[in-house]
């Protein structure tokens, strides 16, 4: 389906006179203050702290869930001096004994379920502390707090009041509490469960009780977003991968039939109800939404260098109680179910958003324009800007009335027009009537967006539409739009437009097995089109003819950590650029010519780490030179320039010299050339503003100074 729409604009900075820039007693910062207020962009100072102080909030399932699953991106953001509030819903109480089963002292340690949810408070409070302040000994203050329908536990640490925990303390299991049958915040979501009650921690600030039903959570919620405001909302899986449990596959604690903990996706559905609910009405700001895959990790290579495990590891051992100390909380300093061996042998060895991709997707328009896109505030949203202009970039917000998952494609038509593809959805209490659309925003100068509302491979009515990957919307040589995702059955599914509005069916092009995030590029060899994705035994790879001609297989190289990034040269090339599972290093996979075997053997890149896709751009037709961009483990942005020539060979290694440059990032840059071709790159900071660097001329120079090309609320 089809249909017209207009959007709402607005340009930043746009009609505000310029002043003389005066330094001098205002310093700095308020040379800053004054850039921003008259509509310059500004060069970016990462060195010298964020250009303005965010609020990143986290809504948890368990006192855990937030240091393994969100880790080390939420470090950052407190490392950075981002306000930084955490909300946990559930008081995770498990069989009330804080020590594993395993222990000889189990069997006969009494149930203490108030006291066990106190001793992973306290251990969440050091572990916070310790990210924060590096001293793990640093002090809180404890208030009872009223949140929406309920009071919660909320702690401040003293010497730095913008670190903020609250904890909902809703019973894991309402069966624990001796009132009803067994019950969680699933059951909750879904009407099986009237309310949930909340257990009081022991020895804390709140003492009474309350039950709460599912519009009771939600708005509580809902007033935390409202008290708060944040421009970074960390969630849960709202969509875990289907996974088959079996001998091979042992269940651990996953739900079934899903590859995550049955709490977390419950935690994940309230979260992003709240966040539909109040989104739409947010006028003073601009919030983005960020989920993480949970016990998923276990199942794919792990995606964490040496460095970050370590680093991760540490803090996860701080939460454990692993040190012993005696923080004088008679209840205990940590969590002894831990195992205190860091990220431990399963989902901890990774860290992986839910939603993968460039956070702006970039791309260039006929008139040498660039148009970044993303989701803020839960609506897609464009920039559109000059890099030789030091005006900030004009942002359009697209109307509509679902939200979308936090994540978008984008690309130019042979018309001009820009397509930006992503995901609406709605929530449901029934699993068979969650709606997760793909949708495709149609713009030109001048005219309403045209939408195209292109439904769910899984059709509708089943709760397999939530399988749905995220999609990537391409126009093919002869000028056919189509859209990519990655469908229930982990293989591909497309769909083309045979004319301007009509579009063919759902058709899937088989595979399986694979990882969430497609890379599309055209064979320069003959013409066709390439999709790459991470699979379990190597990359899988469609090459599409047309919609009704294609084939597929797996090149057998060592299965990668996350998405892999491609890119084909004009001399028929194809490069792939993943990372190496185990350490993170950029590696690079390459097939020499169209009649040539792929070369399967890795050329080790380096880098600085990190957990995203890389960005990857071929510069001129007649150059071998690609440039890389992605942001490492310091979440900074690593920069490279890759001559391949000479690395056809299977024992080829090349050692690329990385720079390190930009804000500290919430995620993946993206990057285009511009109609002049020169290499331009955007990126979100984690201070919630929009960032742009690119090179001086075209050519194989480096990228220049990071600039602040947008600011929230302006």
């Amino acid at each position: 389906m089809t249909t017209p729409h207009r959007f709402s604009e607005t340009a930043t900075g746009a009609g505000i006179p310029r002043r003389p820039l005066l330094l001098g007693a205002l310093g700095l910062a308020g040379a800053s203050t004054l850039a921003a207020c008259t509509g310059s962009a500004q060069s970016a100072t990462p060195d010298g702290g964020p250009y303005r102080q965010a609020t990143h909030l986290q809504i948890i399932a368990h006192p855990d869930d937030d240091f393994y699953f969100f880790n080390l991106d939420m470090a950052r953001a407190l490392q950075e001096g981002h306000r930084t509030v955490t909300v946990c819903l559930t008081a995770g109480e498990s069989d009330g004994k804080n020590l594993p089963r395993s222990d000889d002292k189990w069997s006969t340690l009494s149930t203490d379920y108030s006291g066990y949810a106190a001793a992973r408070f306290t251990g969440a409070r050091r572990t916070y502390a310790q990210m924060a302040t590096g001293d793990s000994a640093a002090q809180w203050t404890r208030e009872a707090a009223t949140v929406g329908h309920l009071t919660a536990e909320k702690a401040v640490l003293a010497d730095n009041p913008d670190i903020v925990l609250l904890y909902f303390s809703l019973w894991e299991n309402g069966r624990h509490s001796g009132i009803g049958p067994s019950r969680r915040i699933t059951d909750l979501w879904s009407g099986e469960a009237s309310d949930l009650p909340t257990l009081p921690l022991r020895d804390g600030a709140v003492t009474g009780t309350v039950s709460l039903n599912r519009d009771m959570l939600v708005e509580s919620l809902v007033a935390v977003l409202d008290e708060y405001r944040p421009d970074v909302v960390r969630i849960m899986d709202t969509d875990p991968d289907p996974q088959i449990h079996d001998a091979d596959n042992p269940q651990f604690a996953e739900q079934d039939g899903y590859s995550d903990h049955i709490d977390h996706t419950g935690a994940a559905w309230f979260a992003a109800e709240a966040l539909a609910r109040w989104l739409p009405g947010r006028q003073d700001g601009a919030t983005t939404v960020v989920g993480y895959r949970g016990y998923y990790n276990q199942r794919w290579p792990r995606n964490l260098s040496p460095e970050a495990r370590e680093e991760k590891g540490r803090y996860l051992d701080t939460y454990a109680w692993a040190d012993g100390r005696d923080c004088g909380d008679p209840a205990g300093c940590g969590d002894l179910k831990l195992p205190a061996d860091g990220v431990g042998k399963r989902y901890g060895g990774s860290t992986i958003q839910r939603h993968q991709g460039s956070d702006p997707a970039l791309t260039t328009g006929r008139d040498g324009r660039l148009h970044a896109t993303t989701v803020l505030n839960g609506r897609p949203t464009v920039w559109t800007g000059q890099v030789d202009s030091f005006r900030p970039w004009r942002s359009r917000t697209l109307e509509r009335e679902m939200p979308w998952m936090p994540y978008t494609s984008t690309t130019v038509d042979d018309q001009g027009r820009v397509l930006v593809a992503g995901i609406e959805y709605r929530m449901d209490s029934d699993r068979d009537a969650h709606l997760r659309n793909i949708t495709v925003a149609e713009l030109a100068d001048g005219e309403d967006v045209r939408w195209h509302e292109l439904g769910n491979p899984a059709g509708g009515g089943t709760e397999h539409v939530r399988d749905v990957g995220v999609p990537q919307v391409v126009v093919t040589p002869t000028g056919t739009r189509m859209v990519l995702v990655r469908d229930h059955d982990k293989g591909l599914s497309i769909r083309a437009e045979l004319e301007h509005g009509q579009w063919t069916d759902w058709r899937s092009l088989g595979g399986g097995d694979t990882q969430d995030g497609l890379s599309v590029v055209q064979d320069h060899a003959d013409g066709a089109l390439m999709v790459f994705a991470a699979a379990a035994d190597g990359v899988r790879y469609w090459r599409i003819v047309d919609h009704d001609e294609h084939l597929t297989d797996v090149l057998p190289v060592d299965p990668p950590a996350g998405p892999v990034s491609a890119v084909s040269d004009r001399n028929g090339r194809i490069l792939l650029i993943a990372r190496q599972a185990g350490t993170s290093a950029v590696v690079m996979y390459q097939r020499p010519a169209l009649d040539e075997e792929w070369i399967t053997s890795p050329v080790i890149l380096g880098g600085n780490g990190g957990i995203d896709p890389v960005a990857v751009s071929a510069m001129r037709a007649w150059d071998p030179t690609l440039a890389l961009l992605h942001r490492g483990d310091d979440a900074r942005l690593g920069f490279t320039l890759l001559d391949y020539r000479g690395l056809e060979s299977r024992s080829a290694s090349t050692t690329p010299e990385w720079t390190t440059s930009g804000p500290v990032a919430g995620r993946a840059p993206g990057m285009a050339l511009d109609g002049a071709g020169r290499l331009v790159a955007a990126v979100l900071g984690m201070d919630g503003c929009l960032y742009s660097a690119h090179q001086e001329a075209p050519g194989n120079g480096p990228l220049g100074d990071w600039r602040r090309v947008w600011v929230p609320g302006t």
